[in-house]
């Protein structure tokens, strides 16, 4: 039997055994479409017109028993509910107190070459003639 989509008017050869029992819920492959097909369904105008061969043959649905369940409204994944807040801790982690450490270090070496260098700017420039201008720029004569 010839069934034609009422939304789309895709045309589907569906079986005479499938529709024996008496009109039966269709799904459109194409438009997705529910419709009842068989004996009450309204004849299609151009029934009298060869047949296309049908894309897809749709699929039957159950008896008018239970409704269809719903389908979903859009594809995406349902959302999570956000994480918690994670509590502030109280001392930073392992790795961060090792670079602090290591901060605190460097800033102690710098500081006390610096002033090593200040107190012993005379040797310095007389071991090493091009200091002397450099300790003349920093106002240390």
């Amino acid at each position: 039997m010839l069934i034609a989509c009422p939304s789309c008017a895709a045309e589907y050869e569906v079986p005479d055994r499938l529709l024996a029992a008496g009109p039966r819920m269709m799904r459109c492959a194409r438009c997705g479409n529910q419709f009842q097909a068989g004996a009450a369904a309204p004849p299609h105008e151009a029934a009298a017109a060869p047949p296309e061969a049908p894309s897809t043959v749709p699929t039957p649905l159950p008896p008018l028993a239970a409704p269809p369940a719903p389908e979903p409204t859009s594809a995406a994944p349902p959302r999570r509910a956000p994480a918690p807040p994670r509590p502030v801790p109280m001392m930073p982690p392992a790795t961060d107190r090792v670079a602090v450490l290591g901060w605190i270090a460097t800033g102690i070496t710098l500081f006390g070459g610096a002033a090593a260098a200040l107190a012993n700017h005379k040797a310095i420039s007389e071991a090493w003639p091009p200091a002397t201008r450099l300790f003349q720029a920093l106002g240390i004569g």
